[in-house]
């Protein structure tokens, strides 16, 4: 279906351009009008009335909604009105990209296109050791790891569907892929936990969070920090002697909270651990 779009469209079209192969549009000079505008209640507006048709939107990342839904409804003939309240802030999935096998730029852009006509305004990009870090070359290594460069690639992908990228990463444990490598024996306490209290660790995070959060626009960043229930029971309690893991895990998370927020970052965690070692 060729679609000739009417409005202040510049900012949308390299979006409209991505899209046009997964939902068999053209968009050109010629074809199907539709006027787009910005609605300024903030919902999102979609009508055809059988000689034109129109999108009216209050966020980028509704649009390519309200453009779904238009080439959905067009494609079934006669006259449509439709009209959304989006109930929520944030809409968003989160891909774990730490097992099995970590997507291709392509299958990510390819999610990003699904995403988009869902109207998600946002998407968490969990990777444990999936990122590259330049101070450790065992990190990530022989896992896929993403480069900075790609994640950026994400990142720019996303954005111009109105799409917050962010990452998640771990900051104490689920960290086994990277501390399995006897090179990096010094970061680590237990099997999958980092061994904190050390300067060594402590700088280890601090380019995690650099390494992480650098390629995105978004402030956001998920520091994990979830089933760490080894820690403390491993190297550290061998040069240190038994000590309260919620204390051990509130001293951790102050300096992972001190390095996020040194960087202006907004940070998230799970809560799991914390519930637990209260119980």
């Amino acid at each position: 279906m060729k679609v000739r779009f009417e409005g202040d469209v510049e900012e949308l079209l390299p979006g409209i351009r991505s899209l046009a192969g997964e939902i068999g549009i053209v968009p050109g000079d010629e074809g199907t009008i539709v006027k787009v505008e910005r609605s300024q209640a903030g919902e999102l507006e979609v009508g055809w009335d059988g000689a034109e048709g129109r999108i009216r939107y209050g966020a980028k990342h509704q649009f390519f909604r309200g453009l779904g839904l238009f080439v959905q409804h067009r494609g079934q003939g006669g006259a449509f009105s439709l009209r959304e309240k989006q109930q929520f802030d944030t809409v968003a999935p989160m891909f774990d990209l730490s097992r099995n096998a970590v997507l291709s730029l392509d299958g990510f852009k390819s999610m990003l296109n699904k995403l988009a006509l869902m109207g998600m305004n946002a998407v968490m990009l969990y990777m444990e050791d999936t990122y590259a870090i330049e101070e450790e070359p065992y990190f990530g290594y022989m896992r896929g790891r993403y480069s900075q460069e790609e994640l950026r690639e994400i990142d720019d992908y996303a954005d111009r569907y109105g799409i917050e990228a962010f990452p998640s990463i771990q900051t104490l444990a689920h960290l086994e892929e990277f501390l399995k490598w006897e090179p990096v024996r010094h970061y680590r306490d237990t099997k999958g936990a980092l061994l904190v209290g050390e300067e060594a660790t402590d700088r280890l995070v601090e380019n995690m969070i650099d390494g992480a959060s650098w390629p995105f626009r978004s402030r956001k960043i998920h520091i994990g920090m979830d089933e760490a229930e080894e820690l403390g029971r491993g190297k550290y309690l061998d040069r240190n002697g038994y000590k309260e893991r919620f204390d051990m895990m509130a001293g951790h998370l102050d300096k992972v909270l001190a390095a996020v927020r040194r960087r202006g970052l907004r940070p998230m965690m799970w809560s799991d651990m914390f519930l637990k070692l209260a119980a």
